[in-house]
């Protein structure tokens, strides 16, 4: 199994992979808007536009350890947005 430090940046293949819980508030604010993009939303089991106030209470928001499975879902969903 891989070691991953939550406060290091990696970078690999054009992406950039920070742990969320150590994202800024701009950094938050920027997800949300990505995730608000209807080209995202219609991806998404919730298809209404999330609030910021929703967004920041999100069990999501707060995972201090989300599992592979998470980052992998959330990361094919993100090359799928961007193709």
């Amino acid at each position: 199994m891989i070691q991953i430090d939550r406060q290091k940046i990696y970078e690999s293949h054009g992406y950039t992979f920070k742990n969320f819980v150590c994202l800024t508030e701009e950094e938050k604010m920027m997800i949300l808007d990505w995730r608000n993009h209807e080209n995202v939303r219609k991806e998404m089991v919730n298809k209404e536009l999330i609030s910021v106030e929703n967004q920041t209470n999100s069990s999501f928001c707060r995972m201090e350890h989300p599992s592979n499975a998470d980052a992998n879902k959330c990361l094919e969903r993100f090359k799928r947005f961007r193709a």
